[in-house]
């Protein structure tokens, strides 16, 4: 479905019902009610189609051709090394059992990334598509407007005519102010459900942003293991949460001198 107009047709038609409202002033609640649904399905479809699109990101050869997401591929790669690390090193035991946890929490993580990328890309394609709808109201509210002010325009003409001809329109203009009022109200439902999704997505991601610091791309530079969430305990042979990682790296001085690597 193509929206790439809807933003012009929808502001056309918000001109017209504005300039028929002229004519009838008490239809001009109308206007206002149609003024706050503006929106651009165009740019709503744009980010949806951006946030379903599986296309790999740099990606390397073997996920560019798998059809998944980024996401997706990531979480098959971590636990296909995890197994093979268990199988092909003989890893085993509560060390390994510990590690097989952290990559599972991680995975958890990753999934509910990946599926509130697919909610967020529903989410924005139904709005457009709501949006879309209410740029075809706008037209027809438009018309029937214009229709309206013609109507008093005539009656005016004659004196006898006029007082009828204003009650007719004030009539009318009421009970369409109803109709458009009501989709005001659905269309407040629509935007409130969306926004509590996009909410969600949001806070989700914060919170893995804040439980796996140490989860950053791989670079030539050296590491940064104090920003690790899990390490080494000799005493008990197996994997814990690192203490460390609460603190802020940046606000701790080493009384150690820089030794160069």
């Amino acid at each position: 479905m193509a929206y790439e107009n809807d933003r012009t047709i929808f502001m056309t038609a918000l001109g017209t019902a504005t300039a028929a409202a002229l004519f009838v002033p008490y239809a001009l609640p109308i206007v206002g009610l149609l003024a706050t649904m503006l929106g651009d399905p165009a740019e709503q479809h744009r980010a949806s189609e951006q946030w379903l699109n599986t296309t790999p990101v740099d990606a390397a050869p073997e996920s560019a051709g798998s059809g998944q997401s980024d996401l997706a591929f990531l979480r098959t790669e971590l636990q296909r090394m995890t197994r093979e690390i268990g199988q092909n090193d003989g890893w085993e035991g509560k060390a390994y059992a510990s590690f097989q946890e952290k990559v599972n929490v991680l995975d958890q993580h990753l999934a509910t990334l990946d599926q509130n990328r697919i909610s967020c890309g529903n989410t924005l394609s139904c709005t457009a598509q709501g949006f879309h709808v209410l740029t075809l109201v706008a037209s027809a509210v438009a018309a029937a407007l214009t229709v309206l002010a013609a109507f008093v325009a005539i009656c005016r003409t004659s004196v006898v005519a006029a007082p009828e001809g204003e009650t007719i329109a004030l009539t009318t203009s009421q009970r369409l102010y109803a109709a458009v009022a009501r989709i005001y109200a659905n269309h407040g439902k629509l935007i409130a459900k969306a926004g509590l999704i996009m909410s969600i997505a949001g806070v989700a991601y914060n919170q893995f942003a804040q439980e796996l610091p140490g989860l950053q791309a791989v670079s030539g530079e050296k590491p940064n293991l104090i920003e690790a969430s899990a390490m080494w305990d000799p005493s008990t042979s197996d994997m814990v949460d690192n203490p460390q990682a609460q603190f802020d790296p940046g606000q701790m001085e080493s009384p150690m001198p820089e030794f160069g690597f």
